[in-house]
């Protein structure tokens, strides 16, 4: 076992840093190009839970009892999220 690990650590999060990827993201407020607080994403639910089922799920026997397999589900947003 390494002793300290920290010294010999390196991951893909120090490539990005070292090709300046973080420094070029103005939502970092080091970067040269930071604009102010960013937007947040929209949501990927709707609030009180709405969906349309686009394909209905695939009932399997399984040795566990049966289960809902391959359902397809779009919210009410119009993002689509595959399998329960």
């Amino acid at each position: 076992m390494v002793a300290n690990s920290r010294k010999t650590r390196f991951t893909i999060y120090d490539v990005m840093e070292s090709q300046g990827v973080f420094d070029d993201n103005p939502a970092n407020s080091y970067s040269a190009h930071f604009k102010g607080p960013q937007e947040y994403p929209k949501m990927f639910y709707h609030p009180e839970g709405r969906e349309n089922v686009t394909q209905r799920a695939e009932i399997l026997a399984t040795p566990m009892g049966p289960q809902k397999v391959g359902d397809v589900r779009v919210g009410e947003s119009g993002r689509q999220r595959c399998g329960r």
